[in-house]
């Protein structure tokens, strides 16, 4: 087992990421694989699912900096930590969020923090830049056995010292350190365990290793002596690395002393469980010590403030009792009460605070009760919208209500979730990946074609030349989803001459593609859980005291957080200002048959209005002869790449004169209000399920496809039997 080990979570210091890894550590013949990122944990959730899709066991762990007793200012020396079990994955999680409070460029770790965390870990000495190795290499014995000695008081038998057998820039400090680390560990008869504190997967990727510790700024000359062997070994040349570098220090017992620590690496990896995040179970903070009765209460009550509770509406005829119960009862079903409650609570006191809230948005728009509740300002049953494209019994996903706030008020919102459910929400990180611009940027500067303004101005236009035809070439062996084709590129002439002439830069790209660039901040997401949120995630804490996890939205839905989306919208703010000046309040109901702002619509006189400002859009407008609100919606939905291809507006326009021909469609019962076309979701997967005879979970798929969303190959091969039985 590689147990130190860093991948591309240690941003500019670590190169991979865990697919790569995971898979190559399946090559090398491991059986599990660990992960020791530089002061945080933002991997472990990729790693975890990298190294179960390799059929390999994930070891989940931080190299942290601890220092004996706290002191300001002090950067901390290495120390990893691995998680044993759900428990010790909650104590690593702890651990980072109170070295975060104490946090000088890392989080910082004290034996007061060890003590109070240890259990379910394995901690190991780490590197030469830990603390018993700097104690050993400035000959402080006794401290460094009074160490070894508090470490084996917290961590028992679960403390390892390692010996690490490659090369760094100080000639024979490594070896030395090694030597004087084995002799104290057998006086003190605690283990040694062998790694390799790989920085990359393969020995080959050193060159581009180099680039991009040159991109940033790094010491080349002291990253080229300390990390040449620093890739992932398997441990047959782990253990010859160590025999070769100790066999005239320990003579006849080295070998042995080998063997020994690598078994000590499957005893690790037998310590630890197969399956840490089985117990993370999808929950939320319960809204109400009987949320079930309330939510019954606030439908009925939202229902009848609008006019709405009657089983025959007195203009639509429309049974909307019937409706919100058959809601409930799938709602009941699935227990997602609380979610409701939970997001209608934040809506309506952002209301009241007078923050301005957009009327809803995506498939939300199906549910009557989110209506009820004053989520949403759309009636569904008056746009005929079907509630189980939003939610059904064999959907068991949470919902995902995304809803729109005015941009400058858009932090009171998120603020007031995060303090009235402490300790169970956090703000979410994103990850900012490498895409061609900004990756050919930064390979530019470090390949021989700088644009910096101390370059001679006629250098730097010629070299931005360059780069323009770099990025194209590029962008031409990438797909629609951002799959790269790395073979093709290489193979292409023009790539193979940029290589030569500028310092094999297709190659470094074609390795640094997609690669984390930095850790950000997600604008709009919140994550939320039923229980302790360090159960899931450690957390950061920014300069301004706000609270991050480290993991982002992907991951978080992997282990099962909720994820609520408070969206900022700039039109939030001009509706506002509008009302503000005008004293007219917007009442979306009263909107759908205005004349003025139908005509409007039909005659394309709609700059500055949202969505509609755009000559595409007005063009539409105008082409299908705007005069109803079903017109504006199908405008909106039809101004996008795909259905402009298929030239999907004038289909739409030819059908609303010729609508007789259009009324013998086959599946025109779906698509009346687009006059036969199909434009929507909704209608594809209502085709499906009425005339396919397909599930609405098969529909779900048909939709994932069209939309490109991957699925695994025996998923697509299981629906793809089940749409020929269809």
């Amino acid at each position: 087992m590689d147990l130190h080990r860093h991948d591309e979570a240690s941003t500019f210091d670590g190169f991979g990421k865990p697919t790569e890894l995971a898979e190559l550590a399946r090559e090398l013949g491991h059986t599990a694989l660990g992960i020791s990122n530089h002061g945080n944990t933002n991997n472990l959730v990729q790693h975890y699912l990298a190294c179960k899709e390799a059929g390999i066991k994930p070891v989940l762990g931080v190299e942290g900096y601890f220092i004996p007793v706290y002191k300001e200012q002090h950067r901390g020396y290495h120390l990893c930590l691995f998680a044993k079990n759900h428990k010790g994955y909650h104590n690593l999680n702890a651990l980072q969020y109170e070295g975060e409070k104490q946090k000088y460029y890392n989080p910082i770790w004290t034996f007061k923090l060890l003590e109070k965390y240890h259990e379910g870990l394995i901690c190991t000495s780490a590197c030469v830049a830990g603390y018993l190795a700097q104690c050993l290499k400035d000959e402080k014995y006794e401290q460094a056995e009074k160490y070894v000695k508090k470490m084996v008081e917290i961590f028992g038998n679960d403390f390892y010292i390692e010996i690490q057998p490659y090369k760094i820039s100080e000639e024979g400090l490594q070896e030395t350190i090694n030597v004087r680390a084995i002799k104290l560990a057998r006086k003190l008869k605690v283990q040694c365990v062998l790694t390799s504190d790989s920085h990359r997967g393969r020995k080959e990727d050193m060159e581009t290793y180099l680039k991009m510790h040159e991109i940033a700024k790094h010491d080349l000359k002291h990253i080229e002596e300390t990390y040449s062997e620093r890739y992932m070994p398997s441990d047959k040349e782990l253990y010859q690395r160590f025999v070769k570098m100790h066999k005239k220090d320990f003579k006849e017992n080295t070998e042995s002393f080998g063997k020994r620590m690598i078994h000590n690496l499957k005893e690790i990896e037998d310590k630890v469980e197969e399956d840490i995040f089985k117990d993370l179970k999808q929950l939320l903070p319960k809204y109400d010590k009987d949320s079930d009765a309330l939510i019954k209460k606030k439908i009925k009550e939202g229902l009848k403030r609008k006019g709405k509770w009657t089983k025959c509406h007195p203009e639509t005829g429309m049974d909307y009792i019937s409706r919100a119960m058959e809601e409930y009862k799938v709602i009941k079903s699935l227990g997602f009460q609380d979610y409701f409650l939970i997001v209608a609570d934040y809506v309506n006191w952002a209301k009241e605070q007078g923050i301005n809230v957009g009327p809803g948005r995506g498939s939300a728009c199906n549910c009557l009760i989110a209506y009820a509740l004053d989520i949403t300002n759309v009636d569904s049953l008056l746009f005929g919208l079907d509630f189980r494209r939003f939610l059904r019994e064999d959907k068991k996903k949470m919902p995902d209500i995304d809803m729109d706030f005015e941009t400058s008020r858009r932090h009171e919102v998120i603020q007031y979730v995060i303090n009235k459910y402490p300790g169970k929400t956090a703000r979410i990180a994103s990850y900012g990946l490498y895409k061609v611009d900004n990756l050919i940027n930064d390979l530019a500067k470090v390949c021989g074609l700088p644009t910096d303004k101390e370059v001679d101005e006629n250098v730097v236009s010629e070299n931005k030349k360059i780069i323009k035809s770099i990025k194209t070439l590029c962008n031409k062996y990438i797909d629609e989803d951002g799959k790269l084709d790395k073979e093709c590129l290489l193979k292409d002439k023009e790539a193979k001459m940029y290589n030569k002439d500028y310092d094999n830069i297709i190659l470094h790209f074609t390795k640094l593609y997609k690669k984390l660039r930095f850790i950000g901040t997600h604008a709009a997401g919140v994550a939320v859980t039923g229980g302790n949120i360090l159960d899931y995630t450690s957390l950061r804490i920014d300069k301004s005291g706000d609270i991050y996890t480290n993991y982002d939205l992907n991951d978080m839905e992997n282990i099962n957080v909720v994820k609520f989306d408070m969206l900022g919208l700039g039109t939030m703010e001009e509706i506002g200002e509008l009302r503000d000046t005008t004293g007219v309040t917007v009442v979306y109901d009263d909107i759908v048959n205005d004349k003025k702002i139908l005509k409007a619509f039909n005659e394309g006189d709609t700059i500055g209005i949202f969505q509609f400002d755009k000559k595409a859009v007005r063009e539409i407008l105008i082409k299908i002869d705007c005069n109803c609100f079903d017109d504006i919606i199908a405008a909106n939905a039809m101004n996008r790449p795909g259905p402009l291809s298929l030239k999907m507006p004038e289909a739409y326009a030819e059908n609303k004169l010729n609508l007789e021909e259009a009324q013998s469609s086959l599946y025109y019962d779906y698509t009346k209000e687009s006059y036969g076309t199909v434009i929507y979701q909704e209608q594809i997967q209502q085709i499906c399920v009425n005339i396919g005879g397909m599930t609405w979970g098969d529909a779900d798929k048909v939709m994932k496809m069209i939309g490109g969303q991957s699925q695994s190959e025996d998923a697509k091969a299981e629906f793809e039997r089940n749409l020929y039985r269809s």
